[in-house]
């Protein structure tokens, strides 16, 4: 399963502990028409492949340290994010709400969650 922030009375405590494991991101830039490796579907699927299934019928925050978002499965997109500072410019997957997946900012996210893009 997933390990990211379910919705739970713990939240707040999860939050902060991943905190401390935080890196700073942005969405890559021209990444709309980039596709999914084979077998993949979508984006979702193949970060799913690495880190676990998103329980369709829970619902998560947004890993983005500063969205307050809650979605279900269904309600996010896989995003291609780069490290802040980083000059290789290598890109990630993570997912992240839609209002996140199209913010123009720097954010936090716990970097475990993070992911090689192909």
């Amino acid at each position: 399963m997933a390990e990211f922030l379910s919705v739970t009375k713990d939240v707040n405590i999860s939050k902060l502990k991943s905190m401390y494991m935080s890196v700073l991101i942005k969405n890559a830039p021209n990444t709309s028409d980039l596709l999914p490796p084979f077998p993949y579907d979508t984006w979702i699927e193949y970060w799913e492949s690495k880190k676990g299934a998103i329980d369709e019928y829970k619902k998560y925050n947004c890993p983005a340290g500063d969205c307050n978002e809650v979605c279900y499965r269904k309600d996010f997109d896989g995003c291609h994010v780069q490290k802040v500072g980083d000059t290789t410019k290598k890109m990630y997957i993570i997912p992240l709400c839609s209002g996140c997946n199209h913010r123009n900012d720097y954010f936090f996210v716990d970097e475990n969650l993070l992911v090689p893009a192909p």
